[in-house]
């Protein structure tokens, strides 16, 4: 019986880190998208001054 309580114990925090781990890296990953979103968009504006100023000169 003791045997079965902790065998199932075991599988009980085996799970639960198993899911915390899965957790973290889907927050990890919602991060990197995230970032990637912003740096996309810093280079867009960047960009776009950029033509901007290239524009405003050659007139």
């Amino acid at each position: 019986m003791r045997s079965e309580i902790a065998r199932k114990s075991r599988s009980r925090s085996k799970t639960s880190v198993t899911s915390e781990i899965r957790s973290m890296k889907t927050k990890l990953r919602s991060l990197r998208k995230a970032s990637w979103r912003a740096c996309r968009t810093e280079r867009k504006k960047t960009l776009a001054d950029v033509t901007e100023v290239d524009t405003s000169q050659s007139t």
